[in-house]
């Protein structure tokens, strides 16, 4: 998978000032809001090449886990969240880290209980395996929905409310592993995308 500088400056760019925005916000005028998300991943690919007979790529659903911080605000009568997430999924011969940041739209219950979500997603995946023993940094784009209900307050969480729910996020990626079979022939690893999926914890502070 090669990367090219336009691409790792770009994402970087965004995915830093994706994170950063909610530590750059006053907290009186939103909520800052930090959380979990635990669940499965799933990547889409292929083993291609002479020797990809001879391999065995396990890509089906994993366990996978994301940490996100977020900031909760409003332009005009429509609420919005920019988060942070990121996220690893570890495979029996694969691993990627996913580092995403975006914009979401809220549709918030009319009486307080719940929030319905969807947004963009950019940002960058590292990928590696054990079969081409490649490690490469690709660019990634995608989306993010998901719906949040409001519980009771957390211990030591100063009276604020604590938020469980589902979500599903999906990121394209377009990359290519090069490596050889144990008996010399070519295969390679073809990514073009991944999956994330379960449950999230939010918690403002």
């Amino acid at each position: 998978m090669h990367s090219s500088n336009r691409w790792q400056w770009l994402t970087g760019s965004l995915l830093i000032g994706a994170i950063l925005a909610p530590s750059s916000v006053s907290a009186a005028s939103g909520d800052v809001l930090v959380g979990t998300q635990l669940g499965g991943s799933s990547l889409a690919a292929d083993t291609e090449g002479p020797g990809a007979a001879f391999s065995s790529f396990d890509h089906g659903t994993t366990l996978s886990g994301s940490v996100l911080a977020g900031y909760e605000g409003s332009y005009g009568d429509r609420a919005y969240r920019i988060t942070g997430t990121l996220g690893h999924a570890k495979w029996d011969n694969a691993r990627s880290l996913e580092a995403l940041g975006g914009v979401d739209f809220l549709w918030r219950q009319a009486d307080g209980s719940g929030v319905v979500y969807a947004g963009p997603r950019v940002g960058a995946v590292r990928f590696s395996d054990d079969i081409t023993d490649d490690i490469n940094t690709e660019f990634a784009w995608g989306a993010e929905m998901g719906a949040l209900t409001t519980l009771g307050s957390a211990p030591s969480s100063n009276g604020r409310p604590l938020s469980v729910g589902l979500f599903l996020r999906h990121t394209v990626i377009d990359g290519r592993q090069s490596g050889v079979a144990s008996n010399g022939l070519e295969r390679d690893i073809r990514v073009s995308g991944q999956t994330w999926f379960g449950f999230q914890v939010l918690l403002p502070l």
